[in-house]
């Protein structure tokens, strides 16, 4: 379902955006991710009856895409120095249309290495409003 992106380090990686076609947040999509979700727990919405999963399932299952989307090749050593500026804009609903958005923010290049920041967002795919967001810092070793 998902398609990996490989950045190598001979390529110019600037302006990076890496975005998902847009998929439905079922429990197979969820399971694909690593992560089990029992749609008889989950509460409904009071106005559209649909299932609402928890801001900590929304979070894990935007993490856990970085590993399906992003792949590394030609690099020394690809450092996560911090997971940060996690936010909650709104709730996802089981069965929802979505979009996962990877876009690097800053890339500053070092002696031997690249800093990089990366804005890792679940964007509904319909209104493309932002569900949850957070920011990866890495350091791109290259010597």
């Amino acid at each position: 379902m998902f398609t990996t992106t490989i950045i190598s380090g001979f390529n110019n990686n600037a302006n990076l955006l890496i975005e998902t076609p847009a998929f439905v947040l079922s429990e197979e999509a969820l399971a694909e991710l690593g992560i089990s979700v029992n749609s008889k727990n989950l509460p409904q919405d009071s106005r559209t009856g649909r299932l609402i999963l928890q801001g900590g399932t929304e979070m894990q299952a935007l993490q856990a895409a970085w590993n399906k989307l992003v792949s590394f090749s030609h690099f020394k050593e690809v450092h996560e120095l911090m997971l940060r500026q996690y936010n909650w804009s709104g709730h996802a609903m089981l069965d929802q249309e979505v979009v996962i958005r990877l876009d690097m923010a800053r890339f500053e290049p070092g002696l031997g290495c690249f800093n990089v920041w990366w804005d890792c967002s679940l964007v509904d795919a319909a209104t493309q409003n932002v569900l949850c967001s957070y920011q990866r810092c890495q350091r791109w070793y290259t010597a």
